[in-house]
């Protein structure tokens, strides 16, 4: 017969499309799970119940949006997305129903409440970070817009909203509204607490209650806040539960009082004669549940939200569990740890995050770090690690890990060796004699171990160890934090095949050779190229090129090994950095981590976004400058009065940047005072993003691309950094139209390593 057929070539998966000059090829960790499930393990959950029409309502934090159920755990609706327009959510931690079917949600991340009906259709928000009445969180930059936000929320009976708001102390008690009705001050005093209430719930009768870490005892209220004392909630008697601090509480329908905790799976339920009872949530993981948030059902039952199973449980009065619903999210494509602290790849591809998975949502200090693992294709799963607190990890060349442990366990004298999913293979023990903890690590190409050591005797100074592949001391030596920024960041480590460490210290590089010896340091505080703001981590990619992390400028450095700049591209091309609040820091920050692959892929973390934003592997070269910005090619248009009214009466083709008022009339029929002019020019950039700073002072308003980048019209104006994409035309206007005698302007324009500058400094007087 005939002979076979050769079969196809099995298909070819598609080719992720080309990315832009320093655009990221792609970004995996941030994909929302699909309905009906929440986040991963720790990720805080808020609940709810409308008994009236039969939903139950998750705040699912991870995903920034509110899912609705039946009472069977059937899906019904959710909505929400992450971002700050109203109707959008960042981490909701919790959510609460008033009797006409009013959803309020607590946007924690975003400082605010927001009002929704029960299809989930905005009506209204207030809040927003600050101290004053009606605000909620410290805000900032004592916060970093993270975990300071409203901690619980709770709707009375007579539609009015009450607020833990947890960092200023105090209870707030709203209209239905937002109007502020009152506030319950729980500052520290003679009950000895901190006074940083972790939740807040309204009992059948109208009672408020809350607890304050510390103080170790439930606090009530009546419903014009007025205090009615405490009782303890918490014992050490032979049925104490097995959680430290009250993280959520709520008061049922028969008047019992429950609370949940963390690390133990444990609710406490008293009942109205005071008797208690111990709750254990089945199937619950002792390393990871946290019950996040507690809300009343009917007959005396209630829903617990535990953070470590992802679901929501009810309980009857008896604590007998009768249902859950939700579950964590099949691991397909993130999200990251809440707060994702730091990241590298092995040479197999493999991918590993480190970071705190239990946010503090509830006042508590204490966190479970978690071993989130992927590839660098996209893929990411949650791994624990039993619970252990790694704070810094770095690929090995076999594929295994080595992880250090963090403040926490400062008693720690060695460095664990793991395999690629997290377990414990054995550890590498540290000199005797050394003390402090291991802040950070770094592998070199054959396998030597760098150790960043950090000692809280001596906080200006580091050591670091160079541990040889077998174990044995290679080197060490000490550092010193003589770099001024380097108090607000820690440093970080990274090791070159030639056997050198680099270490990042808030605005500096020092390269050391492998005996300790100081061979290289660059970098000083700035925005300018070379400069840095909180260099957060440091990478050395497989030619030697050193990558940091250029967070406060929300940007990516690339230099030589001798500190020579090589290219610049921020991380967030489409961000415009913007310092709103004065503080010398922008933001914007959102820069975690960086981390090179042996491909010469650069991997990114988004500890903002929780994802990673995975960049192709740099072109060699230095792209050519902005094409046309300079002394000429301007069109000035010059009119007879300060307003830039009417029509000009002289117009130049090829004018130059000339600007000073005081000369005289350039044509006829112009005054040789009071004149105003508009400078026009089509700016051509190279493809991909450019950085351009503008300041100026004195009557200048100036445009880019159709956007008003400077307002100085009566006096000086902040300078602004944003990002203007390249590859057309784009129309740039400097409008000169002020009264005052003296002007300036400053455009610097910054692709990746080159910088076209234009200083026009002029006197003019009028």
């Amino acid at each position: 017969g005939p002979p076979p057929a050769t079969p196809p070539p099995a298909p070819t998966p598609p080719a992720r499309p080309p990315a832009a000059p320093h655009q990221p090829a792609y970004a995996f960790g941030d994909a929302p799970a699909p309905v009906g499930a929440f986040g991963a393990r720790g990720d805080t959950l808020g609940v709810a119940v409308d008994l009236a029409r039969g939903v139950v309502y998750a705040a699912d934090a991870a995903n920034h949006r509110i899912q609705a159920f039946d009472p069977r755990g059937r899906f019904r609706h959710a909505w929400g997305a992450r971002g700050t327009a109203p109707g959008q959510l960042v981490a909701p931690g919790d959510v609460a129903v008033a009797a006409d079917g009013t959803v309020y949600v607590m946007d924690t991340e975003n400082f605010r409440i927001q009002r929704f009906d029960p299809q989930g259709r905005f009506i209204g928000t207030w809040g927003g970070p600050g101290a004053a009445p009606g605000r909620f969180g410290a805000g900032r930059p004592v916060c970093e817009d993270r975990g300071c936000g409203p901690n619980g929320i709770a709707v009375a009976a007579d539609g009015s909203v009450w607020v833990a708001d947890t960092w200023n102390r105090r209870l707030q008690r709203f209209g239905p509204t937002g109007a502020v009705l009152g506030i319950v001050p729980l500052a520290a005093g003679g009950e000895g607490s901190e006074g940083t209430p972790t939740d807040v719930a309204v009992g059948p009768d109208g009672t408020i209650w809350t607890y304050v870490p510390y103080d170790s005892h439930l606090r009530r209220y009546a419903p014009d806040g007025t205090p009615r004392g405490r009782f303890p909630a918490r014992d050490d008697g032979p049925d104490a539960f097995g959680f430290e601090w009250v993280t959520a509480l709520t008061v049922a329908d028969d008047g019992a009082v429950w609370v949940g905790g963390a690390g133990a799976g444990e609710l406490a339920r008293w009942d109205a004669d005071g008797r208690r009872r111990i709750v254990r949530l089945a199937g619950s993981d002792d390393g990871w549940s946290k019950i996040t948030a507690l809300a009343p059902d009917a007959g005396g039952a209630v829903w617990a939200a535990e953070a470590g199973s992802q679901r929501l449980v009810r309980l009857d009065a008896d604590g007998m569990q009768r249902a859950w619903l939700g579950g964590p999210r099949d691991g397909s494509g993130g999200p990251l740890p809440r707060w994702p602290d730091a990241l590298d790849v092995a040479p197999d591809g493999t991918v590993v995050v480190v970071g705190n998975a239990i946010v503090p949502a509830r006042g508590e200090d204490s966190q479970v770090p978690a071993w989130w693992r992927g590839d660098v294709a996209g893929r990411f799963d949650g791994r624990s690690t039993g619970g252990e607190a790694w704070e810094a990890l770095a690929a090995a060349p076999d594929g295994t890990w080595f992880a250090a442990q963090g403040y926490t366990f400062s008693g720690q004298r060695y460095v664990a060796h793991l395999d690629r999913y997290g377990r414990v293979l054995g550890q590498r023990w540290l000199p005797s004699g050394t003390t402090g903890y291991a802040q950070d690590l770094a592998v070199a190409p054959d396998g030597t171990l760098a150790v960043l050591m950090y000692d809280s005797q001596r906080p200006y100074q580091r050591r670091i160890l160079r541990l040889a592949p077998g174990g044995g001391l290679a080197a060490t030596w000490v550092i010193s934090l003589d770099d001024p920024y380097a108090p607000q960041v820690t440093p970080r480590l990274a090791a070159a095949a030639d056997g050198a460490v680099f270490v990042s210290t808030g605005s500096r590089v020092s390269r050391y050779g492998p005996d300790g010896t100081l061979e290289a340091r660059w970098g000083a505080h700035g925005t300018g190229l070379g400069q840095m703001r909180a260099a957060l981590d440091i990478a050395v990619g497989p030619d030697g090129t050193v990558y940091v992390a250029d967070a406060g400028n929300d940007r990516v450095q690339r230099f030589g090994r001798d500190g020579a700049l090589r290219s610049v591209w921020p991380a967030h091309p489409a961000a415009e950095v913007v310092d709103d609040d004065g503080d010398g820091w922008p933001d914007s920050v959102r820069i975690a981590g960086i981390a090179v692959a042996d491909d010469g892929r650069v991997l990114v973390l988004d500890d903002r976004q929780r994802r990673v934003l995975v960049f192709a592997p740099p072109a060699t070269g230095t792209p050519p400058g902005p094409a046309g910005l300079g002394h000429g090619s301007w069109r000035r248009s010059t009119f007879d009065n300060r307003w830039l009214a009417d029509l000009p009466l002289t117009v130049e083709a090829d004018a130059g940047l000339d600007l000073d008022l005081s000369h005289p009339a350039p044509g006829p029929g112009l005054p040789d005072d009071g004149r105003s002019m508009r400078l026009e020019q089509t700016v051509a950039l190279p493809a991909g993003w450019h950085r351009v700073e503008v300041e100026s002072r004195d009557g200048l308003r100036a445009w880019i691309g159709g956007q008003l980048v400077v307002d100085a019209g009566d006096g000086p104006a902040p300078r602004r950094t944003l990002w203007v994409r390249g590859g057309t035309d784009q129309p740039w206007r400097l409008d000169v139209s002020s009264p005052g005698t003296l002007l300036s302007l400053r455009l610097a324009v910054r692709p990746q390593a080159e910088v076209r500058s234009v200083h026009l400094p002029w006197v003019g007087t009028r």
